[in-house]
């Protein structure tokens, strides 16, 4: 499956979804509903992206877990990201420097698979 960068989508979402962190998975939910739930241990691939809003940039992740070839996705504005990025760095030996390779330069996508299961 290929991923396709667009443009614009996660920012222009009214209602971000909140990252919630425990000691096996992730979970992302939006209101009272719970929408997604992430295995630690189901993570094969993760990559690393930007989105230009018009104006700034959103630095992006997505996951690609073993029971499919779909990946979910989670941006920076997402409330409870600090948490969720501490737990990701303890967890997965990631890509050194990836936040920077990925932010700089401005506007422009700069994806990079930052982990992958060997």
């Amino acid at each position: 499956m290929e991923l396709e960068f667009s443009d614009g989508a996660v920012g222009n979402v009214p209602n971000l979804p909140e990252i919630t962190v425990t000691a096996s998975r992730f979970k992302l939910t939006r209101g009272d509903h719970e929408e997604l739930e992430v295995n630690w241990d189901s993570i094969v691939e993760i990559i690393a992206f930007k989105r230009d809003m018009f104006g700034y940039d959103v630095i992006c992740l997505c996951f690609r877990v073993s029971e499919n070839d779909d990946f979910i996705e989670v941006a920076e504005d997402f409330p409870g990201h600090s948490a969720f990025i501490q737990e990701l760095t303890s967890r997965f030996a990631l890509a050194e420097n990836w936040w920077n390779d990925v932010a700089f330069p401005a506007f422009a996508t700069n994806a990079s698979t930052i982990w992958r299961a060997e």
